[in-house]
């Protein structure tokens, strides 16, 4: 992390989210497969754009009941339950071909998985605030990201073979047994560092997660910064629509089936590595706003040139410069909404932006549904690069100062 804190120490401290972390990024075995094993299985483009907007849909509506459930019972038991609703949905993908039955467990999938989505950072950021080491937050939050990533090259080096040797089908299975596995390291050696507010009846819940969710609105509302990320996060979410043709694309310009679980893993090796520099990549900027600014700006450039791309290994090489600024500026992010929040409402308000950003993803794979219909994949990759214009501005418009001012005080 910083000076001042071993390596030993630091993973004494920490171990567990670190271990934890390296399990979460194990269990993306069918990340590289799953638009060709469904276009496999004989579903067609518009049936993944709307199974992927039934998962969208699933975050929309639970992502701030689930964020309040996290504040009031605790981080553990919400994390707990997403991994284990998580490895059920998974390991029942492949008992069936049909789209409907598919977008079924995606909802239930997504659903499952937003009891985690505010509440797994939060738990992080609030047992360093209680261990005296806010400090380190950023530096954690970059760590956890690289372990995370290094874990996904395990997976997608084992992705390939088993693609290779046995069928993609069985990515869901191990997939799936991954997440139980996590959701048992859980169970026995999660503590949970966040104070809970005592259970006094479902009546009650229900009104203190309402009142929780409205004041996490609040803060939002009145937080500038806060209204930026969530809104820079909403069209993130939407130039996401590329993820529907990647597959099919690298198919396309020539790289075969099996090299492209070793595609991913290179992918995750820049993750693994630079994710923890990212750091070192804000302190050769004056402030937050101008790296994202810049990240941003390159986000645009790179997209639109893959967009044009006959070579694979001129794809490769302009498809790894991407996860490598994406890699450095998600910790800047993610570390500077969390620094704009308190921690009583902080999961809630982790979960009112991925709320957000969840009705971006159900726009993306319709839309890219859509677009790859009537003009190709190509097309697709054009418009996302072309929604990352409106991001640059918005991180342009965020203060200079590290701290808010007195208009954003939550």
């Amino acid at each position: 992390m910083k000076r001042g804190l071993s390596i030993g120490s630091e993973f004494k401290m920490l171990w567990f989210f670190y271990i934890f972390e390296f399990l979460i990024g194990m269990s993306c075995f069918v990340a590289p497969y799953w638009t060709l094993y469904f276009l496999d299985v004989g579903i067609s483009y518009s049936q993944i754009g709307l199974i992927i907007s039934l998962s969208a849909l699933a975050g929309l509506l639970f992502e701030v009941p689930t964020g309040a459930i996290a504040d009031i019972f605790g981080r553990k038991i919400s994390v707990f339950l997403a991994f284990l609703i998580g490895a059920i949905t998974v390991f029942l993908v492949p008992f069936s071909d049909n789209w409907v039955w598919i977008g079924a467990l995606f909802f239930a999938m997504s659903a499952g998985a937003t009891f985690a989505s505010g509440a797994y950072e939060a738990w992080l950021v609030d047992f360093l605030k209680k261990s005296g080491k806010q400090k380190y937050v950023h530096s954690a939050l970059s760590r956890t990201t690289s372990i995370n990533y290094a874990g996904q090259v395990f997976a997608y080096l084992v992705s390939g073979i088993i693609v290779a040797k046995l069928s993609m089908a069985w990515l869901w299975y191990l997939q799936g047994c991954l997440m139980f596995l996590g959701a048992i390291f859980i169970a026995f050696f999660g503590r949970d560092h966040f104070p809970k507010k005592r259970f006094s009846g479902f009546g009650r819940a229900l009104s203190d997660t309402r009142k929780i969710s409205m004041r996490s609105m609040r803060v939002v509302w009145r937080n500038s910064t806060l209204r930026i990320l969530i809104l820079a996060a909403f069209l993130t979410s939407l130039a996401s629509m590329t993820a529907v043709v990647l597959q099919p694309f690298m198919l396309d310009i020539g790289i075969s089936l099996y090299m492209i679980g070793l595609v991913f893993a290179i992918i995750g090796v820049l993750g693994a590595v630079f994710s923890n520099f990212s750091t070192n990549f804000l302190s050769c900027f004056e402030n937050e706003r101008r790296a994202l600014v810049l990240s941003e700006i390159l986000v645009f450039l790179l997209v639109s040139l893959i967009a044009f791309v006959e070579s694979p290994a001129l794809f490769l090489v302009l498809w790894m410069a991407f996860y490598t600024v994406m890699f450095l500026r998600f910790p800047i992010r993610s570390a500077l909404f969390q620094k704009r929040v308190s921690s009583g409402v902080r999961a809630t308000a982790g979960s009112v932006k991925e709320m957000v950003a969840s009705i971006g993803t159900l726009i993306a794979p319709l839309a890219a549904g859509l677009i790859a219909d009537a003009y190709g994949v190509r097309a697709v990759l054009i418009a996302s690069a072309l929604v990352s214009l409106p991001i640059i501005f918005l991180y342009n418009s965020l203060e200079d100062k590290g701290k808010p001012g007195k208009k954003d005080a939550p």
